[in-house]
């Protein structure tokens, strides 16, 4: 007697129902009505239905899980034997609910099983309850060749999907709803081995409103899986739970805490939805003034109150992977408001392939950290909505490439802060920045470089950090190799090439803004090459290149406008074959204040002065260097050419 197929009655006669494809729960007496637990019978059931080949089958209704749902399979598994398909009637029919927080609410264990249309919830009031809710809502213990699709994991107060093994596997088509706590990840595949999610795929999955510190989804293994559309959406307001309500609240109302914690409805309904159940036990709040611990007393508006017994909130982290050999295709993060620091998003693994990914939101921190190496990115965009912020100074850099030999096809921005880069090897094939907050890029990492760069329609709607340079190449060959900058709210460079051997090429900057120079090499940037850009209405009293480090090189620029096209004044700089005009003092200014020698200033032609007196300027400092072949007859049409130790002059018109 197995409660469901095989019947022994009271009087010793055995019923058997006919063998079928498909069993169900409900033969084993398993209750869809929530009144008494529905552990064993479908446990049972599916006991039964492993050992004889059917499929198992559990029909719409509300099932009472207390103890916790084991689809394990025992034994040894050879071939297609066990072949094994657990449906549900459609994950809004067919929902396990917690009672009394078992250790799981469902664990699936096993090869060959398929799972689909369910979902699980952690309590039966489709509120976060931790005397209800399981801290664990689907517990994919070991599962190979099998998928996981068509669900739904609701409210549970810590994993809501953990993950320990998968090969060759598929979780598809699922939400997972306000789960998370300050010690579990909403999601988490946990094993770290290459086994942990080895050659399965993760795709069309949302991650909705994930509460507590831990963040939304943690993934420690990847080998050669797949990850497609996987969707976050945050809720940037406080949910606080309550035991009790009276009345409906209404959106917009006032709402006062215990405490003196102040705010307004965000979300409310007369009616049970998927964000707040008026009567369960939840409301949502905006605009808190004041500060909220996990129990804060009574909550109050002019429509209803209520006892608060937690408040929760999205401030984790969204998206955490450290696998390696992964692809990731379509990861959406939308808002997470309520974080104050720290990373949203983090790649830690290597040899990823990331063809799209995309952030929007207000998040203070950074939106995306690259610490993992030789990963590849397709398309990548950036959204801090930093227009919203009184104070952006509390936000970092939108993305900060940390990891070695990272490449970025295509990086845009808009509202948002610039990117950071420590790495080494580092490629960005396009960089676009829209209404950028401070510096567009810092490039430190050695042998990095930018191919291209857009800011050419960029409303500098505020000027941030005033005291860095737009684009900063700090690393030892660095190179931004193309690409237009308009003028940008700097106080410094609008371009510093601060690192050894490092390069600027068919760039076009169109103004200075209050920069002092547009191009600089610093003392740092030794040898550094201003090549091939076309510089535009410089400001009045501002420089267009300018040379102050060693042996570092403007050649075949074309530069207009400002007190200074051209300015070298270390030893070894070389000025050749530059195009100048619109200056108003000097074409090109080389006149330190110590000795140095070794320059060269040869090929540069001047035209349409704005007033200047010289196109070419040298003091006595200057020595051992030479001024050829430069033309200044559409020019001032004179020189300023100190007499120093070893110059040598020739052939300037």
């Amino acid at each position: 007697d197995n409660n469901g197929t095989v019947i022994v009655t009271s009087g010793g006669h055995r019923w058997k129902r006919p063998d079928a494809l498909s069993i169900s729960a409900l033969w084993f007496g398993a209750d869809p009505t929530y009144t008494t637990g529905a552990d064993d019978a479908i446990n049972n059931a599916f006991n039964v239905a492993m050992s004889s080949g059917s499929s198992l089958y559990i029909p719409s209704g509300f099932y009472k899980i207390e103890t916790g749902i084991n689809f394990v399979q025992t034994g040894v598994v050879t071939g297609d034997t066990a072949r094994m398909d657990i449906r549900g009637a459609g994950k809004n029919s067919t929902i396990f609910c917690c009672s009394g927080a078992p250790s799981y609410c469902v664990k699936l264990d096993g090869r060959y099983i398929t799972m689909r249309g369910f979902a699980i919830w952690g309590s039966i009031d489709e509120i976060r309850d931790t005397t209800n809710s399981a801290p664990i809502g689907l517990n994919i213990e070991d599962q190979r060749v099998g998928s996981v699709t068509d669900f739904r994991i609701a409210h549970i107060v810590g994993n809501g999907l953990r993950v320990n093994t998968s090969i060759i596997n598929r979780i598809q088509d699922g939400i997972i709803y306000r789960c998370g706590s300050d010690t579990a990840n909403a999601v988490h595949q946990v094993n770290s081995g290459n086994d942990g999610f080895q050659a399965s795929t993760f795709s069309d999955i949302n991650i909705e409103d994930t509460h507590g510190s831990q963040g939304a989804f943690k993934w420690t293994s990847h080998l050669n899986s797949d990850f497609s559309n996987v969707a976050f959406e945050q809720q940037p307001y406080y949910i606080a739970e309550l035991s009790n309500t009276a009345g409906v609240f209404n959106i917009g109302e006032a709402v006062t805490f215990t405490g003196g914690a102040t705010g307004f409805v965000a979300l409310s309904s007369t009616a049970a939805s998927s964000y707040i159940n008026p009567g369960r036990g939840q409301i949502v709040v905006k605009n808190l003034v004041g500060s909220l611990a996990n129990t804060t007393g009574t909550v109050s508006t002019i429509s209803g109150s209520g006892l608060v017994t937690a408040v929760t909130n999205s401030g984790g982290q969204q998206f955490s992977s450290a696998g390696d050999h992964g692809k990731f295709d379509g990861i959406w993060l939308n808002q997470n408001g309520l974080r104050t620091a720290g990373i949203e998003a983090e790649i830690s693994g290597d040899d990823n392939v990331i063809p799209n990914f995309k952030f929007r939101g207000e998040h203070q921190g950074t939106c995306l950290t690259v610490s993992g190496s030789r990963n590849s990115f397709g398309n990548v965009f950036l959204e801090q909505n930093l227009n919203d912020i009184v104070n952006e100074s509390n936000y970092n850099a939108c993305l900060s490439i940390v990891g070695d030999s990272n490449s970025f096809e295509t990086v845009r921005t808009n509202l948002s802060k610039g990117i950071s880069e420590t790495g080494t090897r580092t490629t960005i094939n396009y960089l676009r920045t829209r209404e950028l907050y401070g510096q567009a890029a810092s490039i430190a990492g050695a042998n990095s470089e930018i191919i291209n760069i857009d800011t050419l329609m960029a409303s500098y709607v505020d000027g941030g950090e005033l005291d860095a340079p737009h684009v900063n190449l700090s690393g030892s060959n660095t190179r931004l190799l193309g690409g237009s900058i308009n003028a940008p709210l700097s106080a410094t460079d609008v371009v510093q090439l601060s690192g050894s051997d490092s390069k600027v090429s068919d760039l076009t900057v169109l103004g200075s803004g209050d920069a002092a120079s547009v191009i600089r090499s610093t003392s740092l940037g030794v040898g550094a090459i201003v090549e091939n850009c076309n510089i535009a209405d410089i400001a009045a009293g501002s420089k267009g290149i300018n040379l102050t480090g060693t042996d570092s090189k403007a050649v075949n620029n074309i530069v207009n406008g400002g007190a200074i096209c051209i300015s070298g004044v270390n030893d070894g700089n070389v000025i050749t074959g530059n195009e100048c005009s619109g200056y108003t003092a000097r074409g090109v200014d080389c006149q330190p204040v110590t000795v140095k020698q070794g320059l060269i200033v040869s090929g540069n032609t001047f035209h349409d002065v704005n007033g200047a007196i010289n196109d070419i300027a040298l003091n006595s400092n200057i020595n051992n260097s030479q001024v050829l072949g430069n033309n200044g007859i559409r020019g001032a049409n004179a020189n300023s050419i100190a007499v120093g130790t070893g110059n040598i002059t020739a052939n300037n018109i």
